[in-house]
């Protein structure tokens, strides 16, 4: 959803999501003043030059941590943490790019290049062309039935594929930080409140 809700990535949402839940907000353990900075927080504006000088695909959703270091430096380590958890079930393995959870995760350059590639790969032959092949044309009477039936395959094939490029070590630690930062009540939550399709929510400019 991101090339056409204005660079509003998933982990942008989730936090002006808490600004209007206070469930989530106190889920994750916000105080006035860091809402005070979530208010103000605006999604990244990325350079033209990165893009036409090929170092970023204008596809990707941008990752904040690797554009500006900066711009989660108002939460704490636990808080973040908890945000990548989350945002996590919402993008599926294609967050294993983000240089965040390459970190958290340990992920060999191996593992590391393997995951971009396959993404780029499968984002340049399938979903892109598909995308664009339906905006032409006419529509078939069960096209919707199967656009989701497509959606649910390529998500299923996308996610199991990226995570069989990972090792056994690093499949272990990608379980752990689920298991201690996941929060199951929290999904739910921002999936009730959704107005997107996929479960995420569209902040009010």
């Amino acid at each position: 959803h991101t090339a056409f809700h204005g660079g509003s990535t998933t982990r942008f949402i989730l936090l002006k999501m808490s600004l209007e839940t206070k469930e989530l907000a106190k889920f994750f353990d916000f105080s006035e003043s860091q809402l005070d900075q979530i208010r103000q927080l605006k999604p990244l504006e990325i350079e033209e030059s990165k893009i036409s000088d090929g170092g970023m695909d204008p596809n990707d959703a941008p990752d904040e941590d690797a554009i500006d270091p900066d711009f989660f430096r108002f939460l704490a380590a636990s808080q973040k943490a908890k945000l990548d958890a989350v945002a996590f079930r919402f993008d599926g393995s294609p967050a294993l790019t983000r240089l965040s959870m390459i970190n958290r995760l340990e992920l060999s350059e191996k593992s590391t290049k393997a995951l971009a590639k396959f993404l780029n790969d499968i984002r340049s032959n399938s979903i892109i062309p598909r995308f664009r092949m339906n905006f032409g044309g006419s529509k078939e009477a069960d096209f919707e039935l199967r656009e989701i039936s497509f959606s649910a395959g390529m998500y299923a094939y996308v996610n199991m594929s990226m995570i069989d490029i990972l090792s056994e070590e690093e499949c272990t630690r990608l379980a752990k930080f689920l298991a201690e930062h996941m929060n199951q009540a929290a999904v739910e939550l921002v999936e009730s409140k959704a107005t997107l399709p996929n479960g995420l929510w569209l902040p009010k400019k």
